[in-house]
């Protein structure tokens, strides 16, 4: 039996419903607005292959990356053997702008931001573009935004972050892409699948954690070897409501950035202002002033509101070009508005914020 504290949690890894497979798989998979798109298992194999591809036609191993980035983004480039320069981020925090500065045959690669269109990065592509500039296009925290992905002379998404598979990463290229990939690393979906079985059945935490961890270690602690999409994610894929997906998303982030930007103001703002109807938001990233947001991060998982930090940067140099990154990576916490919830946990969740910065 569902307890009202199961009922109301929110955010953190999503749960698997075995009755997902008696839905009909009638759903076609996404594609990118790119000539030729291709599945593999994870966005840093997506950009393992494209730093390959590059190499591969002649390019050069220098690749111009936001500080602003999780370093799964860098891990790739390095394994590549790419020389890693950062610019600021400055879409984001509005400090003074450090932009990348590629040379011919050299690469950048900008992100769309929590499922918003990095309207910034994508104005300067025409230049990088005439420049003889290899154009990567990172589009992982916005799989379900319309529109993203055809910008760049190859783009990534990576639908897991929006879905209860296991894994499932997109690259997208102007050109037929000649790709090698490995089997599905069984221990790791296997391990994902059993900790979403066990979350959605509402057990503890502890019961369920570290085979994430363990399957999330085999990510970050060992070399990318691009493999294929695995059968579960596949069939999952076939059975999601991708349009209601990013429709729910919308009105959840919608409802919670009002009140955000209205009787939250003096205690927190939105990262990124405004939501069009073809945005399919990743979460709410608000900026948290005074160093209290380690505290309310803490504080919303004692009520279960599980809240992710995008990104620590322990892989970023200490630049004062780059100072604003490191600033904005110690303020920075993005809200659930995830298709599990509803009005009602919207509410709820602006009523723990009400209470945290009324009592801190």
């Amino acid at each position: 039996m569902t307890s009202p504290a199961d009922d109301m949690r929110m955010g953190g890894e999503f749960e698997l419903n075995p009755a997902s497979f008696c839905l009909p798989a009638d759903q076609p998979l996404p594609t990118l607005p790119s000539a030729f798109s291709y599945w593999t298992d994870t966005g840093r194999s997506a950009l393992l292959l494209a730093a390959r591809d590059i190499l591969g036609r002649g390019g050069k191993p220098v690749v111009w990356l936001p500080a602003f980035c999780c370093q799964s983004v860098s891990q790739p480039f390095g394994q590549a053997g790419f020389t890693l320069r950062y610019y600021n981020a400055a879409e984001l925090h509005g400090e003074e702008d450090s932009p990348p500065n590629p040379q011919p045959g050299e690469s950048v690669l900008f992100v769309h931001y929590f499922g918003h269109r990095n309207e910034r990065r994508l104005a300067q592509v025409p230049a990088w573009e005439q420049a003889g500039i290899y154009i990567v296009e990172d589009a992982a925290q916005a799989a379900l935004t319309k529109g993203v992905g055809a910008f760049g002379h190859y783009a990534i998404t990576s639908v897991r972050k929006f879905l209860p598979q296991p894994d499932g990463a997109l690259i997208g290229s102007r050109h037929a892409l000649e790709l090698t990939l490995a089997d599905p690393d069984e221990a790791f979906v296997s391990a994902k699948a059993v900790a979403k079985l066990v979350r959605g059945a509402h057990a503890r935490p502890e019961d369920f954690l570290p085979l994430i961890e363990f399957a999330e270690s085999r990510l970050d602690h060992s070399a990318i070897v691009p493999k294929r999409l695995s059968w579960l994610s596949h069939q999952l894929m076939l059975r999601a409501d991708f349009a209601w997906v990013a429709a729910r998303r919308r009105l959840n982030c919608q409802s919670l950035s009002y009140a955000v930007s209205t009787e939250l103001r003096s205690n927190v703002t939105a990262l990124i202002q405004g939501l069009s109807d073809v945005e399919a938001p990743l979460g709410l990233a608000i900026r948290v002033s005074g160093g209290r947001r380690d505290a309310l991060r803490g504080f919303l998982a004692e009520h279960s509101v599980f809240c992710p930090i995008h990104w620590l940067l322990p892989h970023v140099p200490q630049a004062q070009a780059l100072a604003a990154d490191h600033r904005l990576a110690s303020e920075v916490l993005t809200l659930p508005i995830d298709q599990r919830m509803n009005d009602r946990h919207i509410r709820r969740l602006i009523e723990l914020l009400h209470q945290f910065f009324t009592e801190s």
